[in-house]
């Protein structure tokens, strides 16, 4: 089993000069409409996969995420990069390793923004609904602060979407990755 921390933090405008995990707000004032400044954190096993060099639009953050999961579990294998920047992200399933998958972030040579390559395995079982847990939790709380524009709104099929990763039994996922 794998041990998965993810948290949204966002930079506060008004209040401090640092990005603030987005629970710990009482409130919020972004700098642009529909732009909420912010990272998602992630670390899987204690190797921190998405930090706050990472930074971007958190809204748009959380929706390439989820979006790329829905690709690799469809093709067994998804790639993308961050909204404005050229980092690199992979996921795909391992070879001969039912129900787990590599995540790969960055290039073997550091990139023009100084990140490196991090690359770590993960039981689909523990990604899926641990992404899904964080990013119904931090649109919760977007809505709790009344970001402007959509930020906060999660359709009904993507929320249902999310709680069926959170529901499927561990067992699921190794048909779905069958390695």
């Amino acid at each position: 089993m794998s041990d998965i921390a993810i948290q949204t933090y966002l930079y506060d405008a008004h209040g401090s000069e640092k990005f603030n995990p987005v629970q710990e707000l009482v409130s919020f004032t972004q700098k642009k409409y529909g732009y909420i400044e912010g990272f998602i954190s992630m670390a899987i096993d204690g190797a921190e996969m998405f930090g706050p060099e990472l930074w971007d639009d958190v809204g748009l953050l959380w929706r390439w995420l989820t979006i790329m999961l829905d690709d690799c579990r469809e093709n067994g294998a998804a790639e993308s990069s961050l909204v404005e920047r050229a980092i690199p992200i992979r996921l795909e399933g391992v070879r001969g390793w039912a129900g787990n998958l590599l995540l790969t972030v960055g290039r073997p040579e550091d990139d023009h923004y100084g990140v490196e390559m991090r690359r770590t395995s993960v039981a689909a079982a523990d990604l899926y609904p641990a992404v899904a847990q964080a990013y119904l939790d931090a649109f919760t709380h977007f809505r709790r602060l009344e970001t402007p524009g959509d930020t906060g709104r999660v359709s009904e099929a993507k929320e249902a979407r999310l709680r069926s990763w959170i529901e499927t039994p561990r067992d699921s996922w190794l048909r779905i990755f069958p390695g």
